[in-house]
């Protein structure tokens, strides 16, 4: 099952404790996503330079829209961008992404325990912005989000378009060290759909958090008629910033509580 927005949430009615977890995140600079085909261009993080104007597409960085084929060249021999610049990610590394939320009557706060998540909110991440198909008159971008829709929308073409993620389920989960959110473990589908001259094509991959580690890739193939096969590539990973990383942190939180416990003795 798809929605069609990227904020997928279960009502918390009903759930005494419910809380959330920031999934605000700190991406690999190297991150991006390219078409091989119509577009022949691809963005990335770390080619963001702030020197773009202040009006419509030219706002914030020109981190896309360079050639394809430079897709993993050092950001000194990338090139120059195809026509005017575009900001992809308004927020660089610094992703937003959303929220997660859980049952905090399920965490007692004393050693590890898992439980599973009631929601999950990726609005930060992607969201449609009303001004997607309106660039060609140089309307503002009315949405802020770390994975631009204005942007996609100029790149292809001022056409529509969509970020839109599959629902969560009971293996999706949290895992908690004495109350210390030590592991995220969740994986929902993922689809990016455009229109290219009037031909409608989607491009399925996933999005996944394990441990605190975040990857959000799409690496598939479509027929783009006229253009031919249309190669999409997206490769964004990074860490999580609330998440207590690795095995060690969570022994040494343990250890930390035991000690804790014994000195109230």
């Amino acid at each position: 099952m798809k929605r069609s927005l990227a904020a997928i949430t279960v009502g918390m009615g009903g759930i005494a404790g419910a809380q959330t977890i920031d999934l605000a995140s700190t991406m690999d600079p190297s991150g991006y996503f390219g078409e091989s085909s119509a577009t022949g261009s691809f963005a990335r993080i770390d080619l963001g330079d702030g020197s773009l104007g202040s009006v419509g597409a030219n706002t914030g960085d020109a981190d896309g829209l360079y050639n394809y084929n430079n897709r993993f060249e050092p950001a000194s021999n990338v090139g120059g961008t195809f026509g005017t610049p575009v900001d992809m990610f308004p927020n660089e590394e610094n992703f937003n992404v959303g929220t997660i939320s859980y049952d905090d009557s399920q965490v007692s706060g004393i050693g590890v325990e898992t439980v599973s998540i009631t929601g999950l909110d990726l609005g930060a991440l992607w969201t449609a912005d009303p001004a997607r198909t309106d660039t060609t008159n140089f309307s503002a971008p009315t949405v802020v989000s770390d994975i631009s829709d204005y942007g996609i929308g100029v790149w292809f073409f001022n056409g529509p378009g969509d970020i839109a993620f599959g629902t969560f389920d009971a293996a999706d989960t949290v895992t908690f060290t004495n109350g210390a959110v030590t592991s995220i473990d969740v994986s929902v589908s993922a689809t990016f759909s455009a229109d290219a001259f009037g031909t409608a094509v989607s491009y399925v991959g996933s999005l996944d958090f394990s441990g605190n580690s975040i990857s959000f890739e799409i690496f598939d193939t479509a027929d783009l008629g006229f253009f031919g096969p249309s190669d999409f590539e997206l490769d964004l990973g990074g860490t999580v910033n609330a998440v207590v990383p690795g095995p060690a942190s969570a022994f040494a939180l343990v250890g930390l509580a035991a000690v804790t416990r014994r000195r109230r003795i």
